[in-house]
């Protein structure tokens, strides 16, 4: 049986590569998953991995616009690359995962960068998403103002 947190861990590092590679085609996306053999149980995570790639990359935009908002002072191309898409991640199932409650998106980010991420970023990222739930309880994050770089 798969869990949600492992496929979260896929994604990360789909979109990590996307990130280095400055390419978000599915074409880069699938080449990811060919190493993975197919198995039942896998298929479920792999599909559920696509689906967050997918949201991720279709919204791109709009999450970084989130996470500029609420990142003050911080601009969303100088994250760390770890940092910057377990963020993605996080914001995209706050906004598009209906499913999935504020505290649990919160929660697996913070485990994936404990995880993965540097000495600091469980707290930035924490930080981050914390800022994030208060524009989502106000109603403000789908109309943040564009990315200024």
């Amino acid at each position: 049986m798969y869990s949600r947190h492992q496929a979260r861990e896929c994604a990360l590092q789909a979109l990590y590569q996307c990130d280095v590679r400055e390419d978000y085609s599915p074409a880069l996306v699938d080449i990811y998953f060919e190493a993975f053999q197919t198995e039942d149980e896998q298929s479920e995570l792999l599909e559920f991995s696509k689906k967050i790639i997918a949201g991720v990359t279709d919204h791109l935009q709009e999450i970084d616009r989130v996470l500029q908002e609420a990142a003050k002072n911080w601009k969303v191309s100088r994250m760390s690359r770890l940092d910057r898409n377990i963020l993605r991640i996080a914001v995209y199932e706050i906004q598009y995962g209906t499913d999935i409650p504020l505290k649990v998106c919160i929660n697996e980010a913070v485990e994936l960068a404990k995880q993965y991420g540097g000495e600091e970023s469980p707290q930035f990222v924490n930080g981050v998403l914390d800022k994030v739930g208060t524009m989502v309880a106000s109603g403000s994050p789908k109309e943040c103002p564009p990315i200024v770089e």
